[in-house]
């Protein structure tokens, strides 16, 4: 494949955009990178040769157990063969464990440029689902906005379906942006009680790195900055479920190793606002960070949120150090931790 045509990249996005029949909702994270292949099967491979990582985020904190999610991850970059590849697992559990999905993904993504500077990755995942619900009752806010609880008795019951997820990740040093579509192939899949009838979800995201201090910096703020290797990421995140849509849009500034952020989360279908905050710590091979998100304005579940906390850990390890591509004769860059994107 020697290049990827722009009229290919629009038709392509078009079809993904036109497959979104659906109504079921799934855990969103608040950070983009707490769940790399979970939010887009094309970062397989992109953090070093070797890279594991993890996530959990409670959410409705002022209720006991009202909802948990647990995240791992693992991917290697394949040099010889300019490939990725990448496994995760998470367990989404609602309701104090009246519902539970456990889901296992395998990925995998091609890298090759179009042109000098600019990389995209296409992206393939199989994902298989266990969705279980168990015998009790379990309670939930009244989202009618009573502001008292609804109680609903459950039986047991328990299904799995296999699914599949498409994705592109475009890498340039000014910016990173992909789109990924889950759960292709899961409308045929039959609609049952327990989580309603599959849908397919859209994820669209970018980043824009901007070196305000440091190699490439901007020479009228290193007057008064006595910081060095200053970037400020503007960012935003769009998700589309179903009759569900979310936008996560803000910004982190990252400087010696930390980074602090902020953004608006807010579900286009109602005037709910949250505001998130999150501080974490970058090297070129561990990122940690803490995600801290609270409902600021709208709606009536103020009473039971107490805000949603969000920890990840990502570590990478191995040097990518690839030989010449048979195609390119070009090597492959470092990865920017800052941004994801090649320096």
């Amino acid at each position: 494949m020697k290049s990827l045509t722009p009229r290919f990249l629009i038709l392509l996005v078009a079809g993904l955009q036109a497959a979104l029949p659906a109504t079921a909702q799934e855990v969103v994270f608040s950070h983009l990178l707490s769940a790399p292949m979970y939010a887009n099967p094309a970062f397989a491979g992109t953090f070093g040769a070797y890279h594991a990582g993890m996530a959990v985020r409670s959410p409705f904190t002022a209720v006991a157990n009202v909802g948990h999610t647990a995240y791992v991850e693992g991917d290697a970059f394949l040099s010889s063969w300019n490939s990725g590849i990448g496994v995760y697992a998470m367990n989404d559990r609602f309701a104090g464990g009246v519902f539970q999905t456990t889901s296992f993904g395998l990925a995998y993504a091609y890298a090759f440029r179009l042109s000098e500077s600019m990389e995209v990755r296409p992206a393939l995942q199989a994902v298989f689902h266990l969705h279980q619900r168990n015998p009790q009752s379990w309670l939930f806010p009244d989202v009618a906005g009573s502001g008292g609880a609804v109680a609903y008795p459950a039986g047991e019951s328990s299904e799995s379906r296999v699914d599949f997820a498409a994705g592109l990740l475009f890498s340039h040093p000014a910016f990173q942006s992909g789109i990924a579509v889950q759960h292709l192939g899961a409308a045929a899949a039959p609609s049952s009680w327990v989580y309603g009838a599959p849908s397919i979800k859209l994820t669209v995201h970018a980043r824009f790195p901007l070196t305000l201090a440091g190699s490439g910096d901007l020479q009228p703020l290193r007057e008064w900055m006595a910081l060095e290797n200053v970037v400020l990421s503007p960012h935003a995140t769009y998700v589309r479920q179903g009759d569900f849509t979310y936008l996560i849009a803000g910004a982190a500034l990252r400087s010696g190793g930390l980074a602090a952020g902020v953004a608006l989360r807010t579900p286009l279908q109602n005037a709910t606002y949250a505001a998130v905050v999150s501080l974490g710590v970058e090297s070129r091979s561990l990122t940690a960070g803490y995600v801290f998100d609270f409902l600021a304005a709208g709606g009536d579940l103020r009473g039971w949120n107490s805000g949603s906390h969000e920890l990840f850990l990502h570590y990478s390890f191995g040097a990518v150090d690839d030989p010449p591509q048979r195609r390119t004769g070009k090597r492959r860059r470092p990865l920017n931790p800052a941004c994801g994107c090649p320096y």
